[in-house]
């Protein structure tokens, strides 16, 4: 009969436009719940079997902010050719949407740069599909990574035991 196992929130959720993912602890795993509009996706990895753990910045960040000061620009550009500043209701329309969009394009590059994450295990690499933050996720990142530093053993074989407590002469030519 199998036990049951307890786990317990080990993050808050992520959440992307379309996707979000969660991380759930166990005592020797950590599982990854990554749910989209129309499947969940559960991947278990154990804590000795994770091999390293990649966060690779990404430009999308970046990207979303420069489109945002673009579209700034051209909606400045055709209420100023429209003579929508003019006029006091065009005037405060205009502004306000140029405001909102700077305000939108500034929080996103306050926010910080995103990433993507890789869990390298003895199964292969997965690609947690979602871009995060790289502040948001980094102490759930970093608290995988130290569980899976304690789980680890040292993969010393007997031979090589044996070297580092007598190691033999090399033989001479």
């Amino acid at each position: 009969m199998r036990s049951t196992v307890e786990y317990t929130r080990f993050s808050k959720k992520f959440r992307g436009s379309l996707r979000s993912v969660q991380f759930w602890k166990a005592d020797d795993h950590v599982v990854c719940i990554s749910e989209s509009t129309v499947a969940q996706n559960y991947r278990r990895f154990y804590f000795n079997d994770i091999q390293a753990i990649i966060v690779q910045r990404s430009n999308v960040s970046a990207i979303i902010t420069i489109i945002l000061f673009f579209l700034t620009l051209i909606l400045g550009g055709i209420t100023y050719v429209n003579k929508g500043f003019d006029s006091p209701a065009g005037a405060l329309i205009g502004g306000l949407s140029i405001a909102a969009m700077l305000a939108i394009a500034i929080i996103n590059l306050a926010r910080g740069p995103m990433g993507k994450v890789h869990i390298q295990s003895a199964a292969g690499v997965f690609k947690i599909p979602l871009n995060f933050r790289i502040r948001q996720i980094s102490k759930a990142i970093g608290e995988i990574y130290e569980l899976a530093m304690q789980w680890q053993t040292p993969r010393e074989t007997p031979e090589v035991q044996n070297q580092t407590e007598n190691p033999q002469p090399s033989p001479q030519e």
